[in-house]
């Protein structure tokens, strides 16, 4: 909890095998995001690490997290995170056209470069 940017993923990778750690350690990832504690390079870190777990849904919601701290300006056409931002939008599609749908918004108002 003090040190989430940092031991956000180790702690999920620990907790594995003990659902309700991995629980505790998930909800950890996400109030943090959503105060600023971490950044968009280790939420789509974390979020591929979910979807490689098989659990889409939650990458999903980390990946829209993500988003909101996010800026890539229009002269940045080789911004570390566009590949993120790629497979973002690929995991999106395979979710379905709701998930979709909700993402390209955000993708809009991150990323202003072609």
């Amino acid at each position: 909890m003090k040190d989430p940017q940092n031991c956000a993923l180790p702690a999920l990778t620990l907790c594995e095998k003990n659902h309700a750690a991995f629980e505790a350690a998930y909800q950890i990832v996400l109030d943090s995001a959503a105060s600023a504690g971490m950044g968009h390079s280790h939420l789509f870190t974390v979020a591929r690490y979910m979807e490689h777990r098989g659990l889409p849904l939650r990458a999903y919601k980390l990946a829209t997290l993500a988003f909101s701290h996010l800026s890539i300006a229009f002269n940045q056409d080789t911004h570390p995170a566009l590949n993120d931002v790629l497979w973002a939008c690929s995991l999106s599609q395979s979710l379905g056209k709701n998930e979709l749908a909700a993402i390209v918004p955000l993708v809009i108002k991150s990323v202003q470069c072609a």
